[in-house]
Parts: structure tokens; sequence; C-alpha cells
């Protein structure tokens, strides 16, 4: 079920050369190109302005409440959204918000904030108790931080010459295909 999202390795080791992390830039036709908060708001159409938000180190809130065991993965939410889904309760509103939350927070570990190991930890999970709030959240300015930060400890681990063959970078690279291309 899980698998991770490709982009093509090539185009990737490029871009991490080209990397100017001192100023979160590529660096294209001795021309440096800054990728901006901007640049992830039209790429996704999310909110550039808002509140920050906020990451727990835990599992908490409701989605606490959701799983019966930790550390969560991604085949827990994908098991409980099934779970909602099939479900015959009676309080059917409950179960259309949990399914929102688990939707989500699935959204949260696969496409915006993706990492490389398997548990979903370091999420915004208590963001996902009142889901009538999240459009006040700057979400392109959470996914643009946790990008660079990815790509900066990926710079550094193609500059020592460490783990050439499997370059691995925790956030949503796609966007750096789309900002290339």
């Amino acid at each position: 079920m899980v698998k991770l999202l490709d982009i093509n390795g090539v185009l990737l080791k490029h871009t991490l050369s080209w990397w100017v992390h001192e100023h979160e830039s590529i660096y294209i036709r001795q021309h440096l190109v800054r990728l901006s908060i901007l640049d992830v708001c039209v790429c996704l159409g999310l909110n550039a302005v808002g509140v920050d938000v906020e990451f727990n180190n835990v599992v908490c809130g409701v989605i606490k409440s959701l799983f019966e065991h930790e550390p969560i993965t991604i085949h827990d939410i994908v098991n409980r959204i099934y779970f909602y889904l099939q479900s015959d309760d009676d309080d059917d509103n409950d179960n259309v918000d949990n399914v929102c939350r688990l939707y989500l927070l699935l959204c949260f570990a696969l496409l915006y904030f993706p990492r490389t190991f398997r548990t979903v930890t370091n999420m915004p999970f208590r963001l996902l108790d009142n889901l009538d709030n999240l459009n006040q959240y700057n979400w392109s300015r959470s996914i643009y931080s946790f990008l660079v930060e990815g790509f900066n400890h990926a710079y550094h681990t193609l500059r020592q010459d460490q783990n050439m063959s499997a370059i691995t970078v925790a956030g949503l690279v796609a966007i750096l295909q789309v900002f290339i291309i």
C-alpha cells in the first residue's frame, strides 16, 4: 500500500549539487534562484499567511484517542479510516470528523511532511482537534521550512560523500521538481 513518491533521482542529485543552503536557493545558469514560501503556496494552493503550525513530538489530542497503541504507522491510519467507513455507529457526525482527521493526518504523513521512517511522529496532531480552524494556519511556511531543512540535511550528506547510492530528502521534494522544470 505505502509506496514512496518517486522523484527523478538524477534531477534530485543535480539539484542538491546546485543547492546554496545559505540562501535557500538553487544555482541555475550563473543565477541564484530562491525557493520561497510563495512557490510552495502556488504549487500546492495553500495559505501563505496565518498562524505558525505547531508540531507535537508525541501523539496527542483526539488523534491519540483513535488508536489503541503507539507508535502509529501509515498502515494503522488507513485501517482506522476503513474501520470508520464500515462502522454502523449511530454517531455519524463524530465518524465523519474522525475520518477527516485521519485523512488529513495521512496527507500530512505522506504528502506535506513525509519522512523516511515508518512511524508517524512529530506532526501537528493537536491542530486536528478543531477541523474548523485549520484555515487559520500558514501551511505553506510549514511545508517550506520542513522541505528546506530536509534539503539542507541531504545537501550536507551529498557534500560529505555519505550514502551516494540512496539520497533521501524529508519533505515534499515534488515541489522542487515542479520548481526546476
